[in-house]
């Protein structure tokens, strides 16, 4: 399995472009000591002389977020190029607040009065049922117009974000029709189908709009909507799948988009068609970027995936997913399906950053410092991602793919769980969660209580190495 392993990622921080091997070797150091314990706070990770340097290093204006993900790009391109068939690169954005105004921030709009920006991030994950991550290919800042705007944005309009990301990603791996890019609603544009099929891309787009189809007879009558076309599509299968549970939260718009609801297996059916859209204004030119024209019409497959009987009281599952992959075949219909589900582990991403690495609780006083702290945050977030993803794989990986030798002798010693004698990468992930407090009663445990656990965990291995280090002094002075 293509991952990279603890002193792996401190070997692709060591090799990031930052002008001065100083600067690249403080940021493979302070990654080390951010791995140990992600959660805590800089001053409980760093010692004093490593705790200023931090600071230097995050609000250094030569140094970019580019920069410091760059040895991380590349390696996460190895991996992505190492692994048989097509790889999945999941792109979505995240908002990242912070409780204080903080120079080169606004408010972000709707969501109250905290200082934030957007976080545009792109996810390589492998395909397949383990849906194994195997590191970041792109990150890009968003700072929204505001009267408190001291920063811009890298984009005239924030839907720019999503083909630039597209485009850094195949310039990175290099290696065409290797990725399957997947998004989420927000990229349901037309500019961005039309620029990706003309360059040859492959993609999986869930649609939010009702957009209009080019009928296979001219007529005077009014054109047809997607939304009528796929009544007419029949189940060729169904899939039984777990939905995960959701919390109210945001505005009217976010909570009608993404209602609260409860965690159940819902019974989906598949079914797919191939269609052709019509440009939204039939007598505009209007170009995407600097790219190029866009097409009149576009022909794409479209899968329909929908919940014929949803549980009283929650609102039914329903995707319309638009792609350029074939639809000839049931296998290659459910893959489509899958390639979607996939797109969930950058949600998990995301929780792994904010909740995990405690992103947002950073108290950094500029923009760039914070744009800086989140790039070095990113391949340890990656990191405890793929420890996670190893552990709840169905395949039985040892114990010593996700923590040392001796955090598994302290972790059988003092653990509230007992590891049996040849524990997998799932035995100790959950026996790391017990130390934060997970009970087996209450399902998968969450980040927080796997970050408590894990930091219990650094600590108790600490005493535990003193300990040996005072045994060991001790009996050379008894000599």
């Amino acid at each position: 399995m293509n991952t990279a392993t603890p002193n792996e990622l401190f070997a692709e921080m060591r090799k990031s472009e930052l002008g001065d091997e100083r600067r690249s070797e403080r940021l493979a150091q302070m990654v080390q000591s951010l791995q140990r314990a992600p959660g805590l706070g800089f001053p409980k990770v760093f010692s004093e002389a490593e705790l200023e340097g931090a600071y230097r290093f995050f609000s250094n204006p030569e140094i970019e977020a580019s920069g410091i993900l760059s040895g991380h790009w590349q390696a996460t391109s190895e991996r992505v190029r190492q692994t048989s068939g097509k790889v999945i690169v999941a792109h979505d954005t995240t908002t990242l607040e912070y409780a204080r105004q903080v120079a080169g921030l606004t408010r972000v709009r709707g969501r109250g009065r905290a200082d934030g920006f957007l976080a545009h991030v792109s996810l390589a994950v492998e395909s397949g049922e383990a849906r194994m991550p195997l590191g970041n290919l792109g990150l890009s800042s968003i700072v929204r117009k505001g009267k408190r705007r001291k920063a811009k944005s890298v984009y005239e309009k924030e839907s720019e974000r999503w083909w630039c990301h597209v485009l850094g990603a195949e310039k990175l791996i290099g290696e065409r029709g290797k990725l399957l890019h997947v998004m989420d609603r927000e990229a349901d544009d037309y500019g961005l189908f039309s620029q990706m099929q003309e360059a040859g891309m492959s993609f999986v787009i869930r649609l939010y709009h009702d957009r209009r189809l080019l009928e296979p007879e001219q007529t005077e009558h009014k054109s047809p909507k997607l939304l009528d076309a796929l009544q007419t599509v029949q189940r060729v299968l169904e899939r039984e799948v777990k939905i995960s549970s959701r919390k109210k939260k945001g505005g009217p718009v976010n909570q009608k988009n993404y209602p609260a609801r409860q965690s159940r297996m819902a019974r989906l059916s598949l079914g797919a068609t191939r269609v052709t859209l019509q440009r939204p204004d039939p007598h505009s030119k209007a170009r995407l970027g600097n790219g190029p024209t866009l097409q009149e019409t576009l022909t794409l497959n479209v899968v329909h995936v929908w919940e014929e009987h949803p549980p009283s009281g929650q609102k039914p599952i329903e995707w319309t997913l638009l792609t350029t992959e074939p639809i000839d075949t049931l296998q290659q219909i459910e893959a489509i399906v899958d390639a979607y589900r996939s797109r969930w582990v950058i949600e998990d991403y995301f929780k792994a950053l904010k909740s995990g690495c405690a992103c947002e609780k950073r108290q950094l006083e500029s923009f760039h410092a914070l744009q800086n702290c989140l790039a070095v945050m990113m391949p340890v977030a990656y990191q405890m991602l793929r420890m996670r993803a190893a552990a709840r794989s169905s395949e039985k990986r040892p114990a010593s793919d996700v923590i040392s030798a001796m955090q598994l002798e302290v972790l059988r010693t003092c653990g509230r769980k007992k590891l049996p004698d040849n524990p997998t990468a799932r035995d100790v992930y959950l026996a790391v969660a017990a130390l934060g407090g997970h009970l087996k009663r209450n399902g998968e445990p969450g980040w927080l209580t796997l970050l408590r656990g894990y930091q219990d965990l650094v600590i108790m291995t600490y005493t535990w190495n003193c300990a040996l280090i005072s045994s060991k002094y001790r009996k050379r002075c008894d000599q």
